[in-house]
């Protein structure tokens, strides 16, 4: 396989965001509140998350990580601005992310791949052996399940 040139030499992707806010119970808009936070996970995380990522990638390295699972707890005040917000959360799942990779590959909860070679050839074995479709880190490859085996090999 052809490596894709059009992807950029450091890519993160978050898949979900499954957030929990405890606002005081007499807030008298708790419900804006959530709004409001769901509206600046959705629209503006990512990109403030891929503004800290970009300076801490090497892009000299073409691992391909996948971590399953990242917990992330902040504090915000609902008055500040989505800017302030967004970075906030991004640095918080900045550090999060730093401490779960420092751990390195477990096999589980972290998964390193050398490169994306080594990831689609692993895909390509286990699509050969009936169970890549049952493997998470080939959620972004979906788009082939519905082919059959020979011609997503192909």
């Amino acid at each position: 396989m052809v490596e894709n040139s059009s992807l950029p030499p450091s890519l993160v992707s978050i898949r979900r965001v499954n957030a929990t806010y405890l606002v005081a119970r007499d807030h008298p808009a708790s419900v804006s509140v959530r709004a409001q936070l769901d509206d600046v996970v959705r629209r503006d995380v990512a990109a403030a998350c891929a503004r800290r990522f970009g300076p801490l990638s090497d892009d000299a390295d073409p691992s391909v990580w996948f971590v399953r699972h990242l917990a992330v707890d902040i504090s915000v005040n609902a008055a500040w601005t989505p800017e302030r917000l967004s970075e906030a959360w991004a640095a918080e799942v900045t550090r999060s992310l730093n401490r779960r990779l420092r751990h390195g590959d477990d096999g589980e909860e972290v998964l390193r791949f050398p490169n994306r070679a080594v990831w689609r050839a692993q895909f390509l074995c286990d699509l050969a052996d009936g169970v890549a479709w049952s493997i998470r880190y080939y959620d972004s490859l979906l788009c082939l399940w519905s082919l059959a085996v020979h011609a997503a090999i192909g």
